[in-house]
């Protein structure tokens, strides 16, 4: 769509999950098996033909910087449009280099950017959402309402309560939204699950930032959205398809448990033919299964050599599971060498890892055991 740009936040909510993002933005976390956090916010805009999108960077963005490369993967290496990488900045008229943290301090750093946008409409989101959105409906419907904000939230939220505070909302049967509110679980007043992806025309976005300027404003939903939902052009789109927040290790271990065990869940987000999901492709031998070897119920992709055991879990590229190795319920990423006769159980092993022989490690459902990058057990 030449009138759409996108803008992906990286780095919202790093200080949340600090054990996976000591060195990688939020957006480059693995998830289930072959993905990066990213290429869910990057293949709900490709798949709805937006081809201009904007990466906000702030730090730690080396391995994001290598996973997109240069878009290629996204067919997003184009001349005049495509994906660029925004890294942080000074204004010479700002007094404070402060780095954002919310999603008012992201946009305002790069207002002179969004001041220069073509497009007549932007969709912001966040990087840390899964979900398989079809976002061309979604904008459809943004532009058929004239909408300055189309927010896009889950009508059936499951019943959980969540660790961090989300953004909950009531709308009316047209979809406008009737109110805004920060909370930890989902109410009967507030029925609706904000998925921090947001439909904004780009000069309202304008009007807003320099709103924002002008009030010391820092956040987007407090100081933005409940503050213009009286004037009834914020509208909600509704979505009703698997979504997971991974806004810490706990959550991230049980949405990728549930991807290996729910195989409505993984069709939803990954089995949609028309709505693929990309990544950056790599070269890699196939699984090299042993002659002990046994796999069950588990999610595995290629340059894997098994030996071993593995059962509802998760392998990453180059995973070594030795001769009587047992890796159960548990997220292995890259790289990662098991040696022979170790035991995992709820385990999740950042890239690079080594466990010697002889090792047992367990965690449980609600507190996994995390291994670090690197880590030398």
């Amino acid at each position: 769509m030449s009138n759409v740009a996108g803008i992906i936040l990286s780095n919202l909510n790093s200080t949340t999950n600090t054990q996976m993002t000591a060195d990688r933005t939020v957006a480059a976390i693995p998830f289930a098996c072959r993905y990066r956090l990213i290429d869910f916010a990057l293949s709900n805009l490709v798949n709805a033909d937006v081809s201009r999108i904007n990466v906000v960077a702030n730090y730690n963005y080396h391995s994001l910087m290598q996973h997109i490369g240069s878009g290629k993967d996204w067919d997003l290496a184009r001349r005049g449009a495509g994906i660029r990488l925004i890294s942080p900045y000074q204004l010479s008229g700002k007094t404070s280099s402060k780095l954002y943290t919310t999603h008012l301090e992201a946009l305002s750093d790069i207002a002179p950017i969004i001041d220069d946008m073509q497009e007549e409409n932007v969709v912001v989101c966040d990087s840390d959402i899964v979900c398989n959105v079809d976002l061309a409906d979604a904008i459809a419907f943004h532009e058929e309402m004239n909408a300055d904000v189309t927010i896009v939230s889950v009508l059936n939220p499951r019943k959980s309560t969540f660790r961090h505070p989300r953004v909950y909302l009531r709308a009316n049967k047209e979809g406008t939204v009737e109110d805004i509110v920060l909370g930890m679980s989902c109410e009967e007043r507030h029925p609706e699950l904000c998925l921090n992806m947001f439909i904004l025309k780009t000069e309202r976005l304008r009007v807003y930032l320099a709103e924002s300027s002008a009030h010391n404003y820092h956040s987007f939903t407090r100081d933005i959205l409940m503050n213009h939902v009286k004037d009834g052009r914020i509208y909600r789109y509704g979505f009703e398809g698997y979504y997971a927040f991974v806004a810490d290790v706990e959550e991230y271990y049980a949405r990728s448990i549930e991807l290996v065990t729910n195989e409505s869940a993984r069709e939803k987000l990954l089995g949609i033919k028309e709505r693929p999901i990309y990544t950056n492709v790599h070269n890699t031998p196939p699984v090299l299964y042993g002659k002990n070897a046994h796999v069950e119920n588990s999610m595995i992709t290629d340059g894997c050599v098994i030996d071993g055991k593995v059962e509802n879990s998760i392998l990453f590229r180059g995973v070594h599971v030795g001769e009587g190795s047992v890796v159960r319920n548990s997220i292995v990423m890259g790289g990662t060498y098991i040696g022979k006769n170790v035991t995992l159980e709820c385990v999740v092993s950042d890239k690079f890892a080594l466990i010697s022989d002889g090792k047992t490690l367990a965690g449980c459902p609600s507190l996994p055991y995390f291994i670090p990058k690197k880590k030398r057990l």
